[in-house]
């Protein structure tokens, strides 16, 4: 599994909720942060977040065996380390 870190802070909240309707993503708390965990890839969508381009730039903390293929003012897309 692939994992994505977001601040566990207000302002990231409405981004990392908005991925948590997948059915084949995992959600938990590790310390500040919380962690997505996905098998293939995730895709959020800004404008359905609700966030400023500030917070949508900054919020991810890490990426563990994964990569981001789309981090732009319309999406954040990250794949899984060997998945195009």
């Amino acid at each position: 599994m692939s994992s994505v870190f977001f601040p566990d802070i207000p302002e990231t909240e409405t981004i990392w909720k908005s991925a948590v309707g997948d059915s084949d993503l995992e959600t938990r708390h590790v310390g500040t942060y919380v962690e997505l965990r996905f098998p293939d890839g995730i895709t959020i969508d800004r404008l359905a977040t609700g966030v400023r381009h500030a917070v949508w730039y900054s919020c991810i903390g890490a990426l563990d065996h994964a990569r981001i293929t789309q981090f732009d003012k319309d999406a954040l897309r990250i794949v899984a380390d060997g998945t195009s």
